[in-house]
Order: structure tokens, then sequence, then C-alpha cells
């Protein structure tokens, strides 16, 4: 008999002030924009003239999907091994870089205004029991 499958859901929030990245170039802030996001990343991010919003609300995003993952009893993971992707037709997707994670599911809800970004995570974590 097939054992059920149980999925158990987890949430994470984070706001970011949108202006911590400002000024931030792809050149001078290297080292730092490239332990954070991925090249998918930032090639996107910094396809538009004020890229601090889009970096802003992807960093939102890697800190509440740290914070959906840390209840379910998920070691932290890395700021780079949580990429935040579109889909054909928009919507965010959050990819996770780590093999050992492919029981985990995540929908992102992501937002930004003048100066702040913010995004909401919802984790699912499937297991047998």
């Amino acid at each position: 008999m097939n054992t059920p499958l149980h999925i158990v859901p987890y949430v994470g929030i984070d706001i970011t002030d949108i202006a911590r990245f400002r000024g931030l170039s792809r050149r001078t802030n290297k080292k730092l924009l490239n332990k954070i996001f991925t090249p998918n990343e930032l090639t996107y991010c910094f396809s538009v003239d004020d890229s601090a919003s889009r970096l802003a609300v992807r960093f939102a995003a890697k800190e509440a999907v740290r914070k959906a993952l840390s209840p379910a009893g998920i070691p932290p993971v890395n700021f780079y091994d949580i990429e935040v992707l579109r889909k054909k037709n928009g919507i965010p997707e959050i990819v996770l870089r780590v093999p050992k994670l492919k029981h985990v599911a995540i929908k992102i809800s992501l937002s930004h205004a003048k100066e702040s970004a913010v995004a909401v995570a919802l984790v699912f974590v499937s297991s047998k029991t």
C-alpha cells in the first residue's frame, strides 16, 4: 500500500529598503553581488537603468525563503542558491540550487513601491508519514 504524501506549508516574509541597493554597480560591487545573486538574476536586474528595485525585491525574496525554510528544520541556504526567476508570463518563481532539497516546493509573491520591496514565500515540504 502506498503511503500518503503530506504537505506542510511554511510562510516567510521580508521587506527591504530599496535605497540599500541604489548605486550598486556590477563592476564596483562585483564580489558582493556575486555572493548574493546568480548571473541570471544580475543580467535581469541590470537590464534597466534603475536596478535597485529589482535587486531589492530579489533580496527580499531570498530572505523570505530563508525565513520559511528555517521552521521546516532546513539548515540555512546560501543566498546564491536561492534563485529568483521569471516565467514567460512574468510570474516570479524560485529555483533552489540545492539538490538535497528536491522535496521542497516554493511559491513567491513580490512587490515594490518607491522606497520598499517586499516578498512573501510559501514553502511546501513533502514528507511521507
